[in-house]
């Protein structure tokens, strides 16, 4: 067979669906003593199963040693019991706190109480006792940050190590049935080998997962149960800030508030979480960076209540960004002679509220809604008095979708979200007759903003809508997928948005977008896709969505042959190439990359990741922040990311990127240490360093009309971060977070392109530009310096109930230069940005059936 139809021939194969095997729970009498032991004599009424085969590194092999599960289960919980012989390699156990996952032995169980081959909830435990838990949803997505109040201990034995769990059906959602039949998975992870087991296996080759659990049976008359949970909340606070150019306070302030959270089932198949006056001081601060490009920074949620149930709303596009909920208000912009007396806090969050769950066979429904105070700063005028300044005003948002099932393989879903605000325009300071000042600027890029100016009594907020529906279809083995979104947007009650690519969007006007994917990614070694991305310059979903540009027509390919048996060197192996094409919709090409990658695991446990990358000349058409495009020249570079056996004291990684263009470098990476120094105690060290040299960027408009201004940006960074957790058990850790960054950018070889101002956006070529002798008039270069610290010493008194005593150091880095002043790394800018140091106590508790 010629290798062309050879390889169109391993595509469309599909493995055969092994059987699903079947467990049986028995019903006890009394429940068992979670202490880790399986010396209950209630174990002996369960069927144990060890039907378990590898699923990793031998795909398909018999495991290495025995593992054996069995199920009970009353009207209250499920319990289940592992019994894991161990002889051929060293039990690992690391302590470290609930949910964040260590490098140890452990076992998990995966239950589908909806029965609908595509939902189940993770519980996991690892050899010290340390739970974690999460969620899989469209049978392949997962999230870890779904959080149930569950209970497990684990006991070494002689001859390995067990574990029981025990899970409350409290916190599963299943419909009242004379009996039941649950998807079911069991798996056991050994450390030493890197050796995972899987009681239901199917081979890794084929796509999917939660369809092709097994059965769990046998569970009859459970019924409904639709329990509240309180956790009630005390929190003081007690600050210290100093003065600096950017920030007058200074002195110390007491505070202290008080919440609750809740958990309401209304039915088995539903849940609503809700929050009032929630307080997220526990939480790590966001990781400082230096962003140089002209796409917004993204950052990760890390507030529980946001997380949990987050994946009920998750769409190709991602509609809802919960870091919208609650932000920190950026610098407002003042006028001459003013001072900033303090610098923004995030918003008061007044409550929240989700609602998750089914709300028939077909149909489910996920929503979240929250209301922020309105955000203020105080202001110093020219005589010295203060006042205060409206940044933010009080706001709603609120998401809902509602997805139907279309049998096992397809769903279709409708989203809908809104923000609006309750404005009060009188609060703007006017900075002349007929104009106001709208405090906050309207940031283009990381590096442009633009002010914003009103009539007196105009709104500086807009009100913005988003509609969607999104597909999704599965082939019944799991190898093949579509999915799709499309969605359309409107602003309302605002003023008129400036966009960087020279979109300017009005009050009433409509963007759309679609979004398209057919997928192969099942099948012994070829997988790959197709993908089509088309929004409108319109399209706005940023109020609270996330999206790196909108204006765009995209279009990407990739292909992987993948190895996942061993041979050689190897434990298994994906060589691919992926290649895309983007233009904006007046046709100018903003993108266009092809990557030749492999990713290797190796026998000795090492991961290599390495690609090869060239970007073709194309065009930046939100560099300057109207629309002028400026071109980018073509680059070549490379990735190289090493990550060394997971399994040792000691283990490392180094992800280093570099792209070469003419007369230009563009160079990042960063790397973990990390350092399992005792069983109960680790250490993470995580530097980072960035060099972006020669490339002109945009600097400011000239004195002319249709003059910009270009310099060669020399951007650079370093950063190191710390990071320790000391378990003193699994419900007593104390984790320490430091952050020392430092970032600078200077300006050099200023040039120009004057362009005619009354004809259409020009395009700029970097042959074009022109030295420039002006003056510039201000200095453009900056630096930034900051050292962010979080200790948080957590403990879990009783289930669901836990202390934490915590102390923040935070800082805004924005530094002030002077007129002359050339920006440079300084350390001395870490005294000059402004600080807080804030010590808090926190106390809930949990009620709950």
């Amino acid at each position: 067979m010629p290798p062309i139809a050879a390889a169109i021939g391993a595509v469309l194969l599909a493995a055969p669906l092994p059987p699903a095997p079947h467990l049986r729970a028995a019903r006890t009498p009394r429940p068992p003593v979670i202490d880790g032991k399986l010396d209950d004599q209630v174990w002996n009424l369960a069927p144990e199963s060890s039907a378990f085969r590898q699923k990793i590194p031998h795909d398909g092999a018999s495991p290495s040693e025995t593992t054996t599960v069995r199920v009970l289960y009353d009207d209250v919980a499920v319990y289940v019991a592992f019994d894991c012989p161990q002889t051929h390699a060293p039990i690992t156990q690391r302590l470290t706190r609930r949910d964040r996952y260590a490098e140890a032995d452990s076992v998990s169980v995966s239950l589908g109480t909806l029965g609908d081959h595509k939902s189940a909830f993770q519980f996991s435990v690892n050899a010290a006792g340390v739970l974690y838990d999460g969620i899989r949803f469209n049978d392949t997505d997962s999230s870890q940050d779904w959080d149930g109040n569950w209970d497990a201990a684990t006991h070494v034995t002689d001859h390995g190590w067990t574990a029981e769990l025990r899970i409350p059906l409290r916190i599963l959602r299943f419909p009242t049935r004379p009996e039941q039949s649950w998807d079911f998975q069991a798996s056991r992870y050994v450390s030493a080998t890197q050796e995972q087991d899987d009681w239901a296996y199917y081979p890794r080759t084929m796509g999917g997962a939660v369809s092709h659990y097994g059965r769990l049976d046998g569970l009859e008359g459970l019924e409904e149960h639709t329990p509240i949970e309180l956790l009630p909340f005390v929190v003081g606070r007690l600050r210290r800030r100093d003065p600096t150019v950017l920030q007058l306070a200074s002195g110390t302030d007491v505070r202290g508030s008080a919440g609750v959270d809740f958990r309401w089932h209304p039915t088995a198949d539903l849940t609503l979480d809700g929050t009032i006056n929630p307080d997220f001081a526990q939480v790590e601060a966001d990781q400082v960076v230096l962003n140089l490009s002209t796409a917004p920074t993204y950052y990760p949620e890390k507030r529980p209540f946001f997380l949990e149930g987050i994946d009920a709303l998750s769409t190709p596009f991602e509609l809802l960004y919960t870091r919208r909920i609650g932000r920190v208000a950026p610098i407002p912009l003042l006028r001459s002679g003013e001072q900033l007396v303090d610098v923004p806090e995030p918003a008061t969050i007044y409550g929240a509220a989700k609602l998750t769950g089914r709300i028939s066979e077909n149909w489910s429904v996920a929503t979240v809604q929250a209301v922020t105070a309105p955000s203020d700063v105080q202001v110093q005028l020219g005589d010295g008095s203060r006042v205060p300044r409206r940044l933010d005003p009080l706001t709603s948002f609120g998401a809902v979708r509602l997805k139907r099932d279309l049998g096992d393989e397809a769903h279709v879903g409708l989203m809908a979200t809104a923000v609006t605000h309750a404005e009060e325009t009188e609060r703007y300071p006017l900075l002349q007759p007929g104009a106001a000042l709208c405090p906050i600027p309207t940031q283009l890029t990381p590096l442009q903003q633009t002010r914003l100016t009103v009539a007196p009594d105009g709104r500086c907020t807009s009100d913005a809508y988003v509609g969607a529906v999104d597909w999704q279809w599965r082939s019944p083995e799991g190898d093949w997928s579509v999915i799709g979104q499309a969605v359309s947007t409107v602003l309302e009650n605002g003023p008129v948005r400036p966009v960087a690519d020279g979109t300017r969007i009005h009050p009433g006007d409509v963007g759309w977008g679609v979004y398209g994917e057919a997928r192969k990614q099942g099948g012994k070694h070829w997988v790959g896709g197709a993908s089509v991305d088309v929004e409108a310059p319109t399209l706005a979903i940023e109020d609270l969505g996330y999206n790196t540009r909108a204006d765009e027509i995209a279009t990407e390919f990739d292909l992987q042959r993948r190895d996942l048996d061993p041979f050689g060197p190897f434990l298994e192996n994906r060589l691919g190439v992926r290649y895309g094409e983007t233009y904006d919709f007046a046709g100018t090409r903003i993108s266009q990359p092809i990557t030749l990658s492999d990713s290797a695991k190796l026998k000795n446990l090492w991961v290599i990741d390495a690609n090869v990358h060239y970007r073709a000349d194309r065009f930046d058409d939100r560099e300057v922040g109207d629309g002028t495009a400026l071109e980018r020249r073509a680059r070549i570079g490379g990735e190289l990311d090493v990550e060394t056996d997971p399994t040792q004291p000691v283990v490392g990684s180094v992800d280093q990127t570099m792209d070469v263009l003419r007369n230009a470098l563009d160079t990042s990476g960063n790397g973990d240490a990390s350092f399992k120094v005792l069983p109960q105690w680790d250490l993470d060290l995580l530097p980072t360093w960035q060099w972006s040299y020669g490339e002109p960027r945009f600097v400011t408009s000239g004195r002319l009309p249709g003059q910009y201004l270009f310099g060669k940006l020399d951007g650079r960074s370093v950063g190191l971060t710390v990071r320790t957790t000391y378990t003193f058990t699994p419900r007593l850790t104390l984790q320490a977070y430091a952050q020392l960054f430092l970032a600078s950018g200077h300006y050099s070889d200023i040039s120009q392109f004057q362009s005619n101002p009354s004809g259409p956006r020009p395009l700029v070529h970097v042959t074009s530009l022109m030295p420039y002798g002006g003056a510039l008039g201000y200095n453009p270069d900056f630096e930034q310096g900051v050292l962010n610290v979080n200790v948080v010493l957590r403990w879990e008194y009783m289930l669901g109930s836990i202390l934490y005593l915590v102390y923040t150091r935070a800082q805004v880095p924005t530094t002030v230069l002077g007129p002359t002043a050339v920006g440079n790394l300084d350390l001395g800018a870490v005294g000059r940005a402004p600080t807080s140091d804030a010590a808090l106590v926190k106390v809930s508790f949990w009620w709950g059936p």
